[in-house]
């Protein structure tokens, strides 16, 4: 409403005072005066201010008392938090972690015409330069027809990777550069245990969605069986895209930031519906590999 040089944006006050009296009040002075805004008192106005301030000053109340609730019972509990209210670590820091991954392979067919394909990813960067990726993404063909190489994304700038470890039915691959990564930012958080994820637990995916770049969504843990699920799979409602596979998938267990396993699968009908490789299965296939070649991905 602007008329007579006031402009006051009702729509917006309206869920914290539209059944407060006095504001009724005030309200129906300023429809009864339309043609003279003059009415409207400096009181009233001050009385509008108030009510405005003692409103916000509630709403805050109110957080307060809900974070305050959520510390106390709900994020104390030592299992996996099913709110992000709960959240005490830096996301920021995890985010930092994650790279685009890009796999160009070069193909000839029977008549030696060449093709080249690529294929767009996410990794998880680990102390030592080791990254953790999936399997699909890095097209390992190398043969007399076909030759793939697998590049890490920094800024502008690609960086080599050659495969360390990794298994096509379970669909993930450990992979290290073959040079120095300037100001890397390996993941510093704890590695969590999927086993114990519930239903309705919050969960954070970050992956290079249609290859535009790294990004994070926010979701919950929205399946734990399914005939081809390996056990301890499962699923989240993050809207998984084509590029996010290989990204990490983070869980809160008292607030803090834990590794509960890597994006596979998008399903595209499903409302982008995603679905993870357990890091619990990840680790089980890697736990004498990691002990012969010092793999930083621990328990």
């Amino acid at each position: 409403m602007n008329q007579a040089g006031i402009q006051i944006d009702f729509y917006i006050l309206q869920p914290y005072l539209i059944e407060n009296a006095a504001f009724k009040r005030i309200l129906r002075m300023i429809m009864e005066s339309k043609a003279n805004m003059k009415k409207i008192t400096a009181t009233a106005i001050s009385g509008l201010a108030l009510l405005v301030s003692n409103s916000c000053a509630n709403v805050g109340s109110a957080r307060v008392a809900i974070q305050n609730h959520a510390e106390s019972h709900q994020c104390q509990d030592s299992k996996y938090d099913n709110s992000v209210i709960c959240l005490k670590d830096d996301l920021g820091e995890a985010y930092k972690s994650v790279y685009q991954i890009s796999t160009i392979t070069n193909s000839k067919d029977a008549s030696k015409n060449e093709a080249i394909d690529l294929i767009e990813g996410s990794g998880m960067l680990l102390e030592g330069g080791y990254l953790l990726t999936a399997y699909h993404i890095t097209n390992p063909q190398m043969d007399n027809n076909h030759e793939s190489r697998t590049y890490l994304q920094a800024g502008k700038e690609l960086y080599a990777l050659e495969q360390v470890a990794g298994d096509k039915d379970l669909d993930f691959m450990i992979m290290k550069l073959t040079e120095e990564l300037p100001n890397p930012h390996p993941y510093k958080h704890k590695t969590g245990n999927a086993s114990e994820l519930r239903i309705g637990d919050a969960a954070y995916i970050i992956g290079n969605a249609h290859g535009f770049g790294i990004n994070m969504r926010e979701g919950i843990i929205s399946q734990l069986e399914y005939d081809n699920f390996l056990e301890e799979d499962f699923a989240v409602s993050c809207g998984g895209n084509y590029g996010d596979s290989g990204g990490p998938i983070f869980a809160l267990r008292d607030g803090k930031i834990e590794l509960v396993g890597i994006m596979t699968m998008v399903v595209p009908n499903a409302n982008k519906l995603a679905y993870a490789r357990s890091i619990n299965t990840i680790l089980a296939y890697l736990e004498k590999l990691m002990q012969k070649e010092n793999i930083p991905i621990k328990k």
